[in-house]
């Protein structure tokens, strides 16, 4: 059974109280706040039809949601360009347009001259100009059509990295168990801001529409944009710390062995772990200074087959991470040393970032653009003349002779002898919100004379070839 099709007729046939049937309100679709109410299904034995019939039904809900925003416009700007050629891109920057931002920190991002360059990160917009090809149906030739055809882009351009440190992290065995005995050993790395600029401050930015990013990791295919943070703390059993989204929970202290039990919870992440103090390992760019290991060769073939530190004991996960994308981390845990107080407690360093917005790099930008797609408009010239592709005309004296291959038209009005002349033309296509102020018909006569002429709206279709005073189509006459 199709179900989407049972809905659709509860969706039509609602009966009001007096007996007649009523088209339901969206409110039965969206509550106020926006929400959806309703369901569409699909039957398991649905063909293809019955799933593109419920995509539509979807789509017209769809529309339900659709509200309309005034935006109102703070500043006016233009900028004027003379004998653009077509396939030109203009690329408008802070030095077109002063309403544009750019990022002009003293330093590694900018040079704290208060003026735009064009290294400095910065917004534009790239606008393509073209006489876009269409492929013509008589010849199947590649050509203009004749208009100027506008394509835009919103882009930023240049934007900065801060410097990064790679924290290392060796695990050796399963991951975070507690273990004493020689393990094969695994290395992870997590990628940090370096600590001086986090602590500094001293991180790029961008905007988007209104909104400030801090930037903390891009490449070639992906930004990553938030808060970080890097703070030493204490966590003692009945006090968790907050880190953003995460929440690290100590669970359990090895007092002998200097290691602790960790939980973390959010953002994705959801995990226990033992970890190893160690005062040496922390956030610098010397990451990570390990003792000497010990390796075993076990079967004499070069290869190492297992390592274990010097210290017996102390083999567990020394740092966590979570990665964001690419090794690049919004936490990263590092375990310090055990604190002794009132209550047994850990010194952890924690590294993490606030409000992390993963930017994908996209096909028709770079390096990202938050809205990709094309803004597309068209400029026609404001007179289109079109020429007549039928012509004909039609005697009441010979009321059954076609005259459409006549080399003239003939108008007149006598007794028992009146022509009338039939002209058509295919009007050229015209975008959706073109705005047409008038049209002029244009006639150019062999010989006139002094009186009226009428002209009337063909109502329906006629030949050339075929038209006659006796098949002539009827007319609606407008001036």
């Amino acid at each position: 059974m199709n179900l989407w099709v049972v809905f659709v007729a509860v969706l039509v046939l609602v009966p009001s109280s007096g007996g007649l049937y009523e088209p339901i309100p969206p409110s039965f679709f969206v509550d106020p706040n926006g929400y959806q109410n309703c369901l569409i299904v699909v039957g398991e034995k649905a063909d293809a039809s019955d799933i593109i019939e419920a995509s539509r039904l979807a789509v017209t809900l769809g529309n339900v949601y659709t509200k309309k925003t005034e935006v109102p416009v703070v500043e006016e700007v233009s900028v004027s360009y003379k004998d653009v050629k077509a396939g030109t891109c203009i690329v408008l920057t802070p030095l077109e347009l002063s309403t544009l931002w750019y990022f002009d920190d003293f330093g590694v991002y900018g040079n704290g001259n208060e003026k735009f360059n064009l290294w400095e990160t910065h917004e534009e917009i790239q606008l393509y100009i073209d006489d876009t090809t269409e492929v013509d149906p008589l010849s199947g030739i590649y050509k203009g059509d004749g208009y100027l055809d506008f394509s835009t882009i919103y882009r930023i351009d240049n934007v900065r990295s801060p410097p990064y440190v790679w924290v290392d992290s060796y695990t050796e065995g399963v991951r975070g168990q507690h273990i004493t005995g020689f393990q094969y050993q695994e290395k992870k790395s997590y990628g940090i801001i370096h600590p001086l600029f986090v602590y500094s401050g001293y991180l790029p930015e961008i905007v988007l529409f209104d909104t400030v990013y801090t930037v903390v990791y891009i490449d070639t295919g992906v930004l990553v944009t938030g808060i970080p943070h890097l703070e030493y703390v204490y966590v003692y059993e009945d006090t968790p710390f907050e880190a953003g989204d995460f929440t690290i929970s100590l669970l359990d202290v090895d007092v002998d062995y200097n290691k602790c039990r960790l939980q973390v919870a959010g953002s994705g992440a959801g995990e226990s772990f033992w970890m190893v103090l160690d005062p040496l390992h922390g956030f610098s760019p010397d990451i990570q200074e390990m003792g000497p290991d010990i390796f075993f060769d076990f079967d004499k073939d070069g290869v190492v087959d297992y390592s274990d530190k010097t210290v017996v004991g102390e083999s567990e996960l020394d740092v966590w991470g979570h990665a964001l994308t690419r090794g690049v981390a919004d936490l990263v845990i590092d375990g310090i040393k055990i604190f002794i107080g009132e209550e047994i407690g850990v010194y952890l360093g924690v590294y993490w970032v606030e409000d992390a917005v993963l930017w994908n790099e996209k096909t028709c930008c770079d390096p990202f653009v938050k809205y990709p797609q094309f803004y597309d408009f068209q400029i026609r010239p404001e007179t289109v003349t079109s020429r007549a592709v039928e012509d004909a005309y039609v005697d009441q004296v010979t009321p059954s002779v076609n005259f459409g291959g006549s080399s003239f038209l003939s108008v007149r009005s006598l007794l028992n002898a009146n022509t009338r002349s039939f002209v058509r033309f295919d009007l050229p296509e015209l975008p959706e919100k073109a705005i047409i102020s008038k049209a002029t018909l244009r006639l150019t006569p062999s010989s006139l004379s002094s009186r009226i002429y009428e002209v009337s709206r063909v109502s329906t279709a006629w030949n050339e070839l075929s038209i006659t005073w006796n098949n002539q189509p009827g007319a609606v006459l407008t001036g």
